[in-house]
């Protein structure tokens, strides 16, 4: 085979590997292969990375040709951060982990590069329908993937297994009363996550495309998509996915409002209706489980929960039997210190508990609600998110609790999933901080785990994440590396100008979104969801279309 004929194979096999891109991000953390573990980190590979690694290396014998035909600043943007990340290297204080996250970042900027060259050589008709096959693939794997969540929830309450369910220790009815799922994502907020971009896709297509025959997404499966996964969402009770896909959708209606773009109003109705009847869903689900919790109790418990404890109407709903001694009150229960009586209490649950399973203990340390923290280091106190790794007490996350199907464990607001998350970051600033080096330079991407179990070893684990990823950025990029990082946004965003407003609006929307996510989690490389679809949003204006037209031109 000749380097013309090899090329061109390696753009036919590029072309069909990205239409997959989007929809393989759903299965970040399921199926997964586990290569092995250190003292700081896991090393798993999972379906999105595998797919990130083959397009990577089908770019490489076009890069020369791809790098001669693309832009100076999306290139410098494109390969800046990655080639700090690989400096960072001289001072890491866990140099495996920047090399693994250098790698992902690498070949996250291939898969960029590869998605710009398929759009300069192809034309506008191929363009339009690689756009269309892509989202409606996408869209239809949201569904397809929706549907196994509630299908999760609905076995879990008959007793199926969690091997089958994949659900997280504390994602099952005997957290809550009520199970909230993950689908094949390693938490149910990474799966809120991950619905973001499809709801608020199906919102741009409601308001903004005609519904003909040509359309992308026929008008008449899109109300019931967009009310499904907006429902979904609801249900996968992660605060800060909700709270993200709330705020974005307040600020996309008040600047439609502003705008006088009145057909915005579509969307009220259907965030309205998608909340309360994801509530309805959790109280049926409580009703029908084998704890003493009934349907009144587990809409209470719901509403508690995600207003941060600011809506009581637990004394309404009271439970069929009174409140286990274990659960959490709705002030908080046990301390949230990091106190010599938590550790104490923590390492009596750790060694309660050790004949479980590593695969559970992991998963224990992976759902987004907390009825005590442990701060002894055990085979229980690490997490990871389907990526390189992202492990640690989660600050979500609960210890392994006993089970008792009589009783859910919770019964309310948990706070220490608000309060750790905040002692985190607060920890990880103050070690930001601490001398000129680390303020400057940080301490490798990857190394916040173990800087912060050698400041701070009451946290008993060096697979320790911040919860926070503007807070794990600073500490671990340093302010050069945050500078870089700012430069690399801010040559993206005047290099890439979309003229459609429903494009331009679609966009920031789903930026803002995933902008507010990031204040919830932390794993710079491990998210891909954040950093793959935003430049798929832009790959699929009308703007790029333009750009295309254009090129063809100028070919011709």
């Amino acid at each position: 085979m000749t380097g013309k004929q090899t090329k061109k194979t390696a753009f036919a096999v590029l072309w069909c590997l990205c239409l997959l891109l989007p929809s393989v991000l759903f299965f970040s953390y399921q199926p997964l292969i586990q290569l092995g573990e250190t003292d700081s980190m896991h090393l798993d590979l999972s379906l999105p990375l595998i797919l990130l690694a083959i397009i990577s290396l089908l770019t490489l014998p076009l890069l020369p040709k791809i790098i001669k035909t693309t832009p100076k600043k999306p290139l410098l943007a494109l390969t800046i951060i990655p080639c700090y990340t690989i400096l960072s290297l001289l001072w890491s204080n866990n140099p495996l982990r920047t090399f693994l996250s250098f790698g992902v970042l690498a070949c996250l900027a291939l898969n960029v590069l590869a998605l710009l060259y398929i759009i300069k050589n192809i034309t506008p008709a191929q363009l339009a329908s690689f756009k269309k096959i892509t989202l409606r693939l996408f869209l239809a794997t949201s569904v397809i993937v929706s549907i196994f969540a509630w299908l999760q929830c609905i076995l879990d309450v008959i007793g199926v297994s969690r091997d089958i369910t994949l659900l997280c220790e504390g994602c099952t009815y005997q957290s809550f009363g009520f199970p909230h799922p993950s689908a094949f994502a390693i938490e149910p907020q990474f799966f809120g996550n991950l619905l973001l971009a499809p709801v608020f896709l199906c919102y741009y297509f409601l308001l903004y495309h005609k519904n003909n025959k040509k359309s992308i997404f026929p008008s008449k499966f899109l109300w019931p998509v967009t009310i499904f996964l907006t429902i979904t969402l609801f249900f996968t009770f992660s605060r800060g996915a909700i709270y993200a896909f709330l705020a974005a959708s307040a600020t996309l209606i008040l600047w439609q409002l502003i705008k006088k773009r009145f057909q915005i109003v579509k969307i009220l109705p259907i965030i309205l209706c998608s909340a309360i009847i994801s509530l309805i869903c959790q109280g049926i689900f409580a009703q029908i489980s084998p704890t003493s919790d009934t349907f009144t109790s587990g809409i209470a418990k719901s509403i508690h929960h995600l207003t941060l404890g600011y809506v009581d109407l637990r004394s309404l709903a009271p439970t069929s039997s009174s409140s286990s001694e274990n659960s959490i009150s709705a002030d908080g229960g046990e301390s949230t210190n990091l106190s010599s009586e938590v550790t104490a209490e923590s390492s009596d649950s750790s060694t309660s508990e050790s004949s479980n399973s590593a695969e559970e203990n992991r998963q224990v340390f992976a759902s987004e609600t907390v009825p005590r923290i442990s701060y002894e280091k055990s085979e229980a106190s690490d997490t990871r998110d389907g990526g390189l790794t992202r492990a640690g007490l989660s600050g979500e996350t609960p210890a392994i609790f006993p089970r008792d199907d009589n009783q859910s464990q919770f019964d309310g607001y948990v706070s220490e999933s608000t309060d750790f998350r905040l002692s985190l970051t607060s920890m990880a600033l103050a070690t930001w901080s601490s001398n000129p080096k680390t303020i400057f330079l940080g301490v490798g991407l990857g190394g916040a785990g173990p800087i912060l179990y050698q400041n701070y070893p009451e946290l008993g684990t060096a697979q320790q994440i911040v919860q926070n990823e503007y807070a794990s950025l600073l500490l671990e990029f340093g302010l050069v590396g945050v500078a870089i990082i700012v430069f690399a946004a801010i040559l993206i965003f005047t290099t890439i100008k979309i003229r459609s407003t429903p494009e331009k609006v679609f966009f920031f929307t789903l930026l803002l979104a995933y902008g507010l996510t990031l204040f919830f989690f932390s794993g710079l490389p491990n998210a891909l969801h954040i950093y793959l679809l935003p430049i798929y949003a832009l790959l699929f204006s009308k703007h790029q279309l333009l750009i295309n037209r254009k090129i063809q031109q100028h070919n011709h």
